[in-house]
């Protein structure tokens, strides 16, 4: 089992709300009314994003990306020392099979 750890990126925008994107995903990016809600969509974004590139053969990004051989559980501190924890990716193999989780990242 391998875990796949993407660097996000969060913006809060003119109206309020909160843009989230990974910059090693080109087009995956999501919005919240908070930051932790962006990254939580983003996080579902990324999950999809990344079982479209299994599926159809594409290999994963080899920047911005971290590789574990193992479960990882990412924590995002943020400025203000606020905690945030946050499911990673799980995903096996050349066989293709994915597991669930998803990329968590830092704001």
């Amino acid at each position: 089992m391998k875990s796949y750890i993407f660097d996000a990126n969060v913006q809060q925008e003119g109206d309020g709300r909160w843009s989230a994107w990974i910059e090693a995903l080109p087009g995956c990016t999501a919005w919240g009314y908070s930051r932790e809600e962006a990254l939580e969509a983003l996080k579902d974004a990324a999950e999809l994003y990344i079982q479209d590139m299994i599926e159809e053969g594409e290999e994963l990004p080899k920047e911005g990306i971290q590789v574990a051989e193992s479960p990882v559980v990412a924590v995002n501190l943020w400025h203000d020392g606020r905690a945030e924890c946050v499911r990673v990716p799980h995903y096996a193999s050349p066989g293709g099979t994915v597991y669930p989780g998803a990329p968590g990242g830092k704001g």
